[in-house]
């Protein structure tokens, strides 16, 4: 599971997770990735496997207020779209990410553009639908398989 918490000095994205303690993905401390800035509060979160998006704002080169979708992918922190980039020829001016905005591996999210104009991005944030265990876990792990049997075509296995 993947959410915003607050507490006594800032708010952050967590992942919590059986048997494992809460986790945070990027907080009011966290640098915002390819920015010179930090984060300054969080919106809507979505989970697919280990990797997270999330919606969050930041302050930028500390004047600039820039809202932005960012990603966990692969345990690396990353933006994914921001006002002030361009998609396409238009500049995006305001973004918008649902908390469905996010599965196999694909990240869909709305923009506004400076010029009025509103459309639909869809990305494959890189490594994103890659399988986060590694290539031998399952087999070097068979008690955490979730089934016993498995049927293929008319072989049971």
């Amino acid at each position: 599971m993947a959410f915003v918490g607050a507490y006594a000095s800032g708010s952050g994205v967590y992942v919590a997770t059986p048997m494992d303690p809460i986790r945070p993905i990027a907080d009011t401390s966290t640098q915002v990735p390819g920015g010179a800035g930090r984060f300054i509060s969080f919106g809507n979160v979505a989970i697919d496997g280990a990797n997270v998006v999330f919606e969050a704002t930041a302050l930028v080169n500390g004047t600039q207020v820039v809202k932005g979708i960012y990603g966990s992918i692969g345990g690396m922190l990353r933006q994914i779209a921001a006002q002030g980039a361009t998609m396409g020829t238009k500049q995006v001016a305001d973004l918008h990410f649902g908390v469905g905005g996010f599965s196999g591996g694909q990240v869909a999210f709305a923009a506004d553009f400076t010029d009025g104009s509103q459309g639909v991005g869809v990305t494959t944030p890189l490594g994103a639908g890659r399988c986060p265990t590694g290539q031998n876990y399952w087999r070097n792990h068979p008690s955490q398989w979730p089934e016993t049997a498995l049927t293929l075509g008319n072989q049971n296995y």
